[in-house]
């Protein structure tokens, strides 16, 4: 009986896709322990002299006992290594040690808070959604679809954030560095204009954040919404859109850009088309992108039915220090999955430039927040980068123009070091450092390698102090990446 349901148990959670956690597994060492018990019993008995032989029972059981005793004890030896790495609780605390893990309380502490400092009716956004929906009493989005069949679909299609997108929770309580696991939101540049750290937990890694901006709903029906703009291009002969609706102007880094494109479906689409948004500064330089299935890939455009208006929800943001003040033109366009473009027609009927539909220039204004550079606590250093200037709207290859860096703030002395790389983030084309003693503008002499093929190389900046590197960190301090990246700028002939 106990092989037939440890068997079971394996082939059911083989079946289901269940998650491979250690504990999960629990019963086949039960399993393996009645193998080996009977198995020693047999080979005693099988043994010549067997009545000779009476001190091998207990030399067996002491010898059992012992690596029962060593198995035990590097248990306990690793899950206190865990809990200093995750430096979560306490190691004296024994309640640190309790399977499944040692975020246990950090998740109770937060649900208390939630429970003393949120509406009732507050959702709240969560991967692991068992004891902060417990302790929090909160209605509960759950980024791994325990509780929604639509979120397990997503995670079906590897789309770990369609649930933040698509529900938009007025909270998130999110634990450690890679909340997401395969998805780094903190390099989601909408997440970090929506939602504002409000709370750290006491225990440990869990840090709350809060929705800034109302959740955006698409409304739909067969009339364009009041407030909506109504633009019309054809795509094909397939699709029209006949308005979108965005934030009002000027637009800033420090607000998510909440667009809604309306659609009209001439005809069923033959092939499932992805949507690309680029928003370029006066320099033509893109400052924020995105490409993504319409509706958040929950319906791809092949099953779309003729006469729909489809309210495709489509969240963007900008880089963090954008070149502005100025003004970003607005294009979009549909492409299959063999990168062809769907041909664009103005309400005119005239063919659109690169098949795109452009919208105009909108005003953008510079981030109210510097940007931060800071090393990992305790006695980490910190830079802060307010703005930055080009000397020249482009950079002719072979010839140098100026970049200068304005520090509003500085644990110094430190070393900052301007580094111009190709679009793709793969070559190194120039890079130069200079010692920083004092807040103030510190400049650089940036210049392109002669002959060189990158048309838009990208701007960024890297810190350290002697040898600790400083990390570009949001607003939580948590690690977006090693450098940040400032812009993109044009390479021209000298």
């Amino acid at each position: 009986m106990l092989l037939l349901w440890a068997t079971l148990h394996l082939a059911l959670y083989v079946v289901l896709g269940v998650t491979p956690y250690l504990w999960y597994y629990l019963p086949f060492a039960a399993l393996l322990s009645a193998l080996a018990a009977i198995g020693l019993t047999a080979l005693v008995q099988r043994l010549p002299g067997r009545p000779r032989l009476s001190w091998l029972r207990p030399l067996v059981f002491g010898l059992l006992l012992a690596l029962l005793a060593g198995g035990l004890t590097r248990v306990h030896l690793a899950m206190q290594q865990q809990v200093r790495v995750y430096a979560d609780l306490p190691v004296a605390d024994p309640r640190s040690a309790v399977l499944p893990g040692v975020q246990m309380l950090s998740y109770r502490q937060a649900g208390e808070w939630l429970a003393a400092n949120t509406p009732a009716s507050a959702t709240v956004g969560v991967a692991d959604v068992g004891l902060v929906g417990y302790y929090s009493q909160r209605p509960m989005i759950d980024f791994w679809g325990l509780l929604d069949r639509e979120v397990a679909g997503a995670l079906a299609r590897r789309d770990l954030v369609w649930a933040l997108y698509q529900h938009q929770p007025d909270y998130l309580a999110l634990y450690g560095e890679a909340p997401l696991f395969g998805y780094d939101i903190f390099k989601d540049r909408w997440f970090q204009a929506a939602y504002a750290p409000i709370q750290r937990v006491p225990a440990g890694k869990v840090t709350i954040y809060q929705r800034t901006q109302p959740a955006v709903q698409p409304a739909a029906g067969q009339q364009l919404p009041a407030g909506a703009t109504s633009q019309r291009f054809r795509f094909g002969d397939e699709l029209e859109l006949v308005g979108y609706s965005t934030p009002p102007a000027p637009w800033s880094p420090d607000t998510p850009l909440n667009v809604v494109f309306y659609w009209r479906v001439l005809r069923q689409p033959e092939q499932d088309y992805t949507l690309f948004t680029h928003l370029r500064d006066s320099r033509g330089a893109i400052v924020a992108t995105r490409d993504a299935p319409p509706l958040l890939g929950s319906r791809p455009t092949s099953q779309w039915q003729p006469g729909e208006l489809i309210a495709d929800f489509h969240p963007l943001g900008f880089d963090p220090l954008p070149l502005a003040p100025t003004e970003v033109s607005f294009e979009i366009g549909l492409y299959d999955a063999q990168g062809q473009r769907l041909p664009v027609f103005d309400a005119s009927g005239a063919a659109q430039p690169w098949d795109e539909a452009d919208f105009g220039r909108y005003p953008l204004l510079p981030a109210s927040q510097p940007a931060i550079l800071a090393s990992p606590a305790p006695g980490g250093a910190r830079l802060a980068v307010r703005s930055f200037e080009l000397g020249a709207q482009t950079l002719a290859r072979g010839q140098g123009t100026p970049l200068r860096v304005e520090i509003s703030q500085c644990d110094c002395p430190l070393e900052l070091t301007a580094e111009l790389w190709d679009r793709e983030g793969e070559r190194l084309l120039w890079q130069q450092e200079r010692a920083v003693e004092e807040p103030g503008w510190v400049e650089f002499d940036m210049e392109a390698p002669a002959g060189d093929l990158a048309v838009w190389p990208q701007v960024r900046l890297r810190a350290r102090q002697e040898a600790a590197p400083l990390y570009f960190t949001d607003r939580a301090g948590n690690k977006v990446d090693d450098f940040l990246p400032l812009t993109l700028v044009l390479l021209s002939d000298p």
